[in-house]
């Protein structure tokens, strides 16, 4: 996955890896593609989505970032 100007690109189910992957750009300066195929994933993240009862359409936050 070749995008101009961008050096790493990384999925959702891997962005635990993130600092493993900019360790690893600065050493080889190469562009990183850290997205999975999620057609072929097979465990996926639990996540807790409270009830929207006053809402049309859900919303995700991320807690580390609250």
């Amino acid at each position: 996955m070749a995008i101009p100007g961008v050096d790493i690109v990384v999925g959702t189910q891997d962005r635990h890896k993130l600092l493993g992957y900019i360790e690893e750009y600065r050493r080889e300066r190469q562009p990183i593609n850290g997205v999975g195929n999620i057609m072929k994933a097979r465990v996926f993240e639990e996540l807790d989505v409270p009830a929207f009862t006053d809402r049309t359409r859900a919303s995700l936050k991320n807690p580390r970032r609250l």
